[in-house]
């Protein structure tokens, strides 16, 4: 535990043992055990692994590049870790929203210099004891689900004002307290470690949207490809099919999020080149409008 304490703070270590907790139960449970099973399955699958993989190296790569510019030091390992597990877990499993919005990889840039990332930063700065982060953290799983299902019927609009207002007043508290630390002691704030504290994670998710950017492009032109050979079969037209597709939507995610959905279909009848040339003109000039 010691260990834990060093390098994450108490509230890191209360959500890891809240976790190790629910994989416990997950595998001991006989009714839950299948459910755990094929999630572990499927977050084991080969494909997934390569990404994740992928992007443990690239975010390699990102540390090594702050830590030459003396911006990154080891006593944000535990920050670090929890930035990979949080932030960037979100971004993966919002890859397909990531095509098909044109402004997302704008608006996760503009996100992070928004005030809610400083009251964040400011909460997350003064943790309780451990004891009260374990309690507070099924506690604020079970208003989020219940804040989920209120707002899901409308039957239950009071519901979700008087739960909203709940979690308000102890996010409200959460900042009084932090407040009432740094003026306790502002010196013990307005440190120069505290300012790596909160540059690091932000440049982290900056420096990793270009990577997202890439595995979203990748993973759009590979279900573009598969619908492809499902319409053409794994035959030369097939092949060309996908060269005109690349050259003609080359890294603009939203053009080949667009081919994905309509090329296929627009080469039902292609029997020959001549009509996959007259199908990526017809949606080039669509793009072009």
């Amino acid at each position: 535990m010691a260990v834990f304490t060093t390098i994450f703070g108490n509230r890191e270590v209360a959500l890891l043992i809240w976790l190790m907790v629910l994989v416990t139960v997950g595998l001991v449970s006989k009714s839950l055990r299948p459910s755990f099973v094929g999630t572990f399955r499927a977050l084991f699958a080969p494909k997934l692994i390569a990404i994740l993989g992928l992007t443990a190296a690239y975010t390699r790569l990102l540390v090594y590049v702050l830590s030459t510019a003396r911006i990154w030091t080891e006593d944000l390992a535990g920050e670090t870790t929890f930035w990979f597990l949080g932030p960037v877990l979100v971004m993966f499993f919002q890859l397909n929203e990531a095509s098909e919005h044109p402004h997302f990889f704008r608006r996760a840039f503009m996100s992070v210099f928004s005030l809610t990332v400083v009251i964040e930063f400011v909460i997350n700065v003064y943790p309780l004891d451990l004891v009260a982060e374990l309690i507070l953290v099924p506690v604020f799983v079970l208003l989020g689900g219940m804040v989920a299902v209120a707002g899901a019927r409308d039957e239950y609009k009071q519901v979700r004002g008087a739960l909203n207002f709940i979690l308000g007043a102890i996010g409200a508290f959460f900042v009084g307290y932090a407040l009432y630390r740094i003026g306790e002691d502002p010196r013990e704030f307005a440190t120069v470690g505290t300012v790596r504290e909160f540059m690091v994670p932000l440049l982290l998710t900056v420096g990793m949207l270009p990577f997202i950017y890439v595995v979203a492009l990748f993973f759009t032109y590979e279900m573009m490809f598969l619908r492809l050979r499902w319409k053409l079969g794994d035959g030369p037209l097939y092949r060309y099919a996908k060269r005109q597709a690349l050259r003609t939507a080359l890294f603009r995610l939203q053009t080949v999020r667009r081919f994905a959905t309509a090329y296929p279909a627009a080469l039902v009848d292609s029997s020959n080149r001549s009509d996959v040339d007259r199908a990526t003109r017809k949606l080039k000039r669509t793009r072009d409008r």
